[in-house]
């Protein structure tokens, strides 16, 4: 197969003959590859846009996550404005910290379970980047 309209032509010609004459491609072609060249660079413009824009929130909410499990820790050892040295207070810090550690812990959670499925969305995006 020629590479070119030009590479078939020219083929064509040696077949043909001096005499014979390949006539040139219609302005309807010529403007339907025009169009399908412009729509083609758009997508590639997009496809490119979107993956960007995905790798950027996946490195965000990767470290909205790593923030949310340090405030995890950071409430573990936090003595949340009282006496830990005092038997009345530490047992108060204790119980305290359960409902504040339980709520960031299912917050690290359900947002790790979205974070996986962002990157499970990277397959198809990755197929869109691959596309040609």
């Amino acid at each position: 197969m020629a590479n070119t309209w030009e590479d078939a032509k020219k083929a064509a010609m040696q077949i043909l003959g001096p005499k014979g004459k390949i006539p040139e491609p219609s302005k309807t072609i010529v403007k339907a590859a025009e169009e399908s060249g412009d729509s083609w660079a758009e997508f590639e413009a997009a496809r490119k846009s979107l993956k960007d824009a995905l790798d950027t929130h996946e490195k965000k909410f990767d470290k909205y996550l790593g923030a949310l499990r340090a405030e995890a820790d950071s409430i573990n050892k936090d003595n949340l404005g009282l006496d830990p040295k005092n038997k009345g207070d530490a047992q108060k810090i204790a119980a305290a910290r359960k409902p504040l550690v339980k709520y960031v812990t299912g917050m690290v959670k359900k947002h790790e379970g979205e974070y996986n499925d962002l990157k499970k969305l990277n397959v198809p995006v990755k197929f869109l980047m691959d596309a040609k």
